[in-house]
């Protein structure tokens, strides 16, 4: 009886767990929306010469600091992002997809834990500009980082490597795009033969774009 309890207590206890993981995932996606569409509208003025000025992320997180109730914007990208984060570890190291032990594998779920490094730092950025009111502060830029990195011993080896690593991240991302693994997430048996052909395609189009930005950005770090 005591044994059997013990069970329940463990499956609910789980359950628990899960639910919060899923809350803080949902968040942590929708942080991750507000931060890209706020960087497409800024390079959408930027192309139209309206005075946008597109900076990245931490520049995004900026100019949302400096709307209307942007104080209130930035605690909730915070919430967001630690939930993102949280999410890209917990998929890194439990791998909750139940993914095949491969190459691919291991690189994905690298991936997983860089992502979970850099919205750590924008999450700690966030929390920066929310104390410091959006002032000018280039000191945790990632130019800056790279700039300290290359000027240590080995610097530009270590450099060299996280390029490749990247590079090889990308690759990952072409392979997904080839495969379309995406659509067993996807309620295709839902969708009508129409929507799943543009489901799918659309898939394939925004996962190689991502691999696109990674080969760019690892060539850059090269």
């Amino acid at each position: 009886m005591q044994n059997n309890l013990s069970v329940k207590s463990s499956r609910s206890l789980n359950l628990h767990r899960g639910l919060w993981i899923e809350i803080l995932a949902r968040l942590g996606y929708l942080a991750k929306g507000v931060v890209y569409g706020t960087i497409g509208l800024l390079s959408i003025r930027a192309a139209l010469d309206l005075g946008g000025d597109p900076q990245g992320s931490t520049g995004a997180v900026k100019a949302l600091a400096s709307q209307p109730f942007g104080q209130i914007m930035l605690v909730l990208l915070i919430i967001g992002f630690g939930g993102y984060v949280q999410w890209r570890f917990v998929q890194a190291i439990y791998d909750p997809e139940h993914c095949t032990k491969s190459v691919i594998d291991f690189f994905r779920r690298l991936g997983y834990a860089i992502s979970g490094l850099f919205y750590g730092g924008l999450a700690i950025s966030t929390v920066r500009i929310l104390l410091w009111s959006a002032q000018d502060d280039s000191s945790g830029t990632a130019q800056e980082w790279a700039l300290r990195i290359m000027v240590q011993p080995l610097g530009r080896w270590v450099m060299g490597a996280v390029g490749l690593i990247i590079i090889g991240l990308a690759g990952c991302y072409f392979y997904r795009a080839i495969k379309a693994d995406f659509c067993k997430y996807l309620k295709l048996h839902k969708m009508s033969p129409m929507e799943r052909t543009w489901a799918t395609w659309l898939g394939r189009f925004g996962i190689a774009a991502r691999g696109g930005v990674y080969a760019i950005v690892g060539a850059l770090v090269i």
